[in-house]
């Protein structure tokens, strides 16, 4: 086969991809519309896989498009504008973490926008200091704020910061009594630091907090946070009975306040029937 005829196959093969892809977008559209019912898989399967891959991301932007327009939590809109941010690209991505903390600065779920700023260059759209991680972090339910830490101090290491830096980071830990046995590693890698850099107040001071971690035998974090989910589950299910039941009580007095009108309705009618026929 030429070179020509190679070029024309592939311009052709080019041109019923993108028609087809485009049938399913349309179809998508119509679905969402309400206007159409179809399987978005059996659509997509007729596809290339790279061809398919492009509209399987068109058609997530589109989901996430909807559901961030009507989406009234600070949580979901959150979350959603994070996840649309990914599927978009990376800069589309640095945009919706830099929307989050200027408009959702306290926000629990605002935590992978401080680790994405966390010491960022000044190139960034963002830049978070040490000392702003320090106060959101307070701001964290105590069993979230343990993998707060090991997260930030991922990141560190990840930005292969200096030692001085990472002791600056953990410095806080020596005034906290610590709830959870993950604390351990952080003061392990705390006197580490120190050591090396012949901090001796601050080795002995996480030594003896690696000690307290050790013969405490504290609960893992990840426990703490099953216990705590197990609550909200059990609070969420409490309050949606006693809504359905306060629902079932409106509409049982609304149903009763009608036939009592009913009733009454109907003997005006017979009495004043009754007093036609006299």
């Amino acid at each position: 086969m030429n070179r020509s005829k190679a070029v024309a196959l592939i311009v052709v093969a080019a041109f019923v991809c993108y028609f087809v892809s485009e049938a399913v977008l349309r179809q998508f559209v119509l679905h969402r519309s309400g206007a159409q019912t179809i399987s978005l898989d059996e659509n997509l399967a007729l596809l290339p896989v790279g061809i398919r891959d492009f509209v399987r991301k068109k058609v997530t932007i589109a989901e996430l498009k909807d559901k961030l327009k009507v989406a009234k939590t600070d949580k979901d809109i959150i979350y959603l504008s994070i996840a649309l941010g990914r599927e978009r690209g990376e800069a589309e991505l640095q945009e919706a973490y830099a929307m989050v903390l200027k408009n959702y600065p306290k926000a629990p779920e605002a935590t992978s926008a401080y680790l994405n700023f966390l010491l960022a260059p000044k190139t960034a759209l963002k830049s978070i200091s040490i000392k702003q991680f320090h106060q959101y972090l307070k701001l964290l339910p105590e069993e979230e704020q343990c993998y707060f830490w090991q997260a930030g101090l991922a990141r560190m290491n990840m930005l292969k910061t200096t030692d001085k830096q990472k002791i600056d980071f953990l410095l806080p830990l020596l005034k906290i009594k610590p709830k959870f046995r993950e604390y351990q590693e952080l003061y392990i890698k705390l006197w580490d630091l120190a050591d090396k850099e012949k901090m001796r107040d601050v080795e002995i001071k996480a030594r003896k907090l690696d000690e307290y971690c050790k013969n405490k035998e504290l609960p893992y974090c990840d426990e703490a946070l099953e216990r705590r989910a197990r609550a909200l589950k059990r609070r969420a299910e409490r309050l949606a009975k006693k809504k359905a039941a306060a629902e079932a009580k409106r509409k049982a007095q609304a149903k009763a306040k009608a036939d009592v009108n009913k009733a009454e309705t109907t003997k005006k009618t017979v009495t004043t029937s009754g007093t036609g026929k006299k």
